[in-house]
């Protein structure tokens, strides 16, 4: 739909409209699609857990799973999103060459992998839950809804806009999904609302720190060369594991994700002090 929207509004020629498909279907696509992934592998532990909860009609272990894979899901997926955002420039330039459109379109699908990784593990937990066809009527949803945002989304917005209309319907399916969850199994957001707050404040630290640096290594280096983002990008990655890892064991982030017993070990290799 993407061609045809454009070439109905006129102004763009058949290679214009080749390039601006390709910058968000096949190259933006192929990194985003990286991140989302994590997603995919914490699904796939999901399904099984989430069955042998189900066949033992046990609620308490249901609600605790599906508690436990949101946490997860936030704890890798949100600084790993706005990780890649940060260093969006450097990875486009390095798999592809320097392009301020294409390197655009990355920053921005790099936030949309987190409703559309959400909406994975999401979909295997309802799968889990043999809750298939309550999953399939909330996907028609969501189909419709990409549907009729996809023209005026494309119009005002170009390559950005089937990005936008998919992360929306997709936000809306993830909406319905939660939404069932807790009519079912009445989900503890009171109880997760601490840790969900400190992974979205510490990601965003550690964006700011990555950014930062990136724009920093961009007045020494040349930007637009692959050789220089490729060893540009190495620091940026640095920074941003040791910062979000570094707040998340000082406050005892990894404490509530992975155990106690499991973060103390790793403060103690570590050497930092719990606050």
């Amino acid at each position: 739909s993407f061609k045809r929207i454009l070439t109905l509004m006129g102004g763009f020629s058949n290679y214009e409209i080749n390039t601006i498909y390709a910058l968000f279907a096949f190259n933006a696509n192929k990194l985003y699609m990286i991140v989302i992934s994590l997603a995919s592998a914490m699904a796939a532990t999901a399904i099984p857990l989430m069955a042998m909860a189900r066949a033992q009609n046990d609620q308490q272990s249901m609600r605790d799973q599906i508690e436990n894979g949101l946490l997860l899901f936030y704890f890798v997926m949100i600084p790993a999103s706005l990780g890649m955002a940060a260093v969006a420039q450097q990875v486009y330039t390095v798999f592809y060459r320097y392009d301020a459109a294409g390197v655009t379109i990355l920053e921005f699908a790099s936030f949309m992998a987190i409703p559309l990784g959400l909406y994975t593990v999401g979909a295997a937990m309802m799968q889990g839950l043999s809750e298939n066809k309550k999953m399939m009527k909330f996907l028609a949803i969501g189909i419709g809804l990409k549907l009729i945002l996809q023209v005026p989304l494309v119009m005002f917005l170009k390559g950005m806009g089937p990005l936008l209309a998919t992360g929306i319907a997709m936000s809306v399916i993830n909406y319905l999904i939660l939404h069932s969850f807790n009519m079912e199994f009445t989900l503890r957001f009171s109880r997760m609302a601490k840790p969900t707050n400190q992974i979205l404040a510490y990601s965003l630290i550690m964006f700011a720190a990555v950014k930062l640096v990136m724009l920093g290594m961009n007045l020494i280096v040349d930007p637009h060369g692959r050789y220089m983002a490729f060893f540009a990008l190495l620091p940026g990655m640095a920074i941003g594991i040791a910062v979000f890892g570094y707040l998340a064991l000082r406050y005892r982030l990894v404490d509530e994700i992975m155990g106690p017993g499991r973060a103390a070990g790793f403060r103690r290799k570590l050497r930092i002090t719990a606050a």
